[in-house]
This record gives C-alpha cells, structure tokens and sequence, in this order.
C-alpha cells in the first residue's frame, strides 16, 4: 500500500468520524428540543398546573382559609381549582404561561383582598376599560387584568383566565402540587393536621383526570 493509498484512507476516516460526531451532536440537539417541545405542550394543557397536582376536598373550612395557613407558614404549594377559568394561589418558585404582556401573578398578589386576573391572548377583545384601568367580568365581578399570555401555535393557554383563587367564593375542591413532590407532600401533609382534607383520587396524575 501507497503513501498516498494510507493517506486517504486516513483522511476518509477522519472525515467519517467527524461526519459521526456532527451526526451525534445534531440528534442530541434534536431529541432535547422534541422532548422540550412535548413538555411545554403538556404544560400548556394543563394550563401549567404541576403534573403532580393532587385533587383535595377541603370541607371544614374555606379554601382560601386553609391556603393561607400554607402561605403564612411559607411551605411552597401551587393550589388551582376550576377548568374554564382557573383560581391559582401560590407560594415559592413555580412555572407560569408565556407572558406576552404585562406579568404573571406574584406572592405578593395572593390574600390581599384583591381582584387580578391574568387572561390568554385571544380574550384580549373582552378588556373592558370603562372604570379606568383594564378589567375582564369573572362571577359578575370585575377583576383587574394584570397580565396577557399566549402561545404562538393554538393552545389553551390563549384562551385562558387566571385569577386569585383567595377572591372566589364557595368552592371546597382544589388541585394542589408543585415543582417538588416531597414539598407537595409536605403541604397536603401540613393541611391533613389542621383541617377535614379528603384526597379525590390517588395516584398523582394532575388537573386533567
């Protein structure tokens, strides 16, 4: 065999390999971008309500009540409860919707007597401005929008409400989770020790049962 024969032969199977690294790195790069994009479209049909999210009937004592123990005492929690509009209460470092204008909901937003709302983008038509600021009608009252969300392909997120869950009024049921499960946990736990909380359904398996 040639030099020249051995050089090639050399040069074909370094470019083989590169063309094998370049090959790995994309699909790598591909997978992680395909199971992101699965990911965020759960997300999106859940309306961003942690998958982990037990279902609890609370029936002793307001909802509201009872979240503000958790809140008071600082345990991260992400509560929620309705379907075409959603009441959300929070405490610590959760996951939100895209904003597209405004904010999101803040700590500081919940148990303070307030009426905010945060709505998907294609209910940017229903704003009403007539009392000085924007505001969108939930149960006959008018709650101030804070925030706009949306997605740019077709989700429930554009077509969502958002507001206080500490501002609704008769409802016992509420969805409760969190980023962490230990801390969900913790704060089912915390709330079985103060209050009558009956768990809907068990296993874990999020707000759409």
């Amino acid at each position: 065999m040639t030099r020249t024969e051995v050089f090639l032969i050399n040069k074909t199977a370094i470019l083989v390999h590169l063309f094998l690294r370049v090959l790995v790195s994309f699909t790598a790069v591909f997978l992680i971008y395909y199971i992101s994009s699965l990911t965020f479209l759960e997300h999106c049909s859940t309306k961003f309500v942690p998958e982990n999210a037990q279902k609890l009937l609370i029936s002793d004592h307001p909802v509201d009540e009872a979240l503000k123990v958790l809140y008071d005492n600082e345990i991260s929690f992400y509560a929620a409860s309705g379907e075409d509009t959603t009441a959300i209460a929070f405490y610590g470092e959760q996951l939100h919707p895209p904003i597209i204008e405004g904010r999101f909901f803040q700590e500081g937003d919940f148990f303070k007597s307030q009426f905010l709302a945060v709505i998907g983008q294609n209910l940017k038509s229903s704003i009403d401005t007539s009392l000085g600021y924007p505001s969108i009608q939930i149960n006959h009252t008018a709650y101030r929008v804070i925030g706009i969300v949306g997605t740019s392909i077709d989700t429930p997120i554009n077509n969502c409400i958002y507001y206080n869950l500490d501002s609704m009024t008769n409802k016992d049921i509420i969805y409760l989770g969190g980023l962490n499960r230990n801390k969900v946990e913790s704060a089912v736990h915390y709330l079985q020790n103060s209050f009558d909380i009956k768990l809907i359904d068990d296993p874990i398996s999020g707000i759409n049962r």
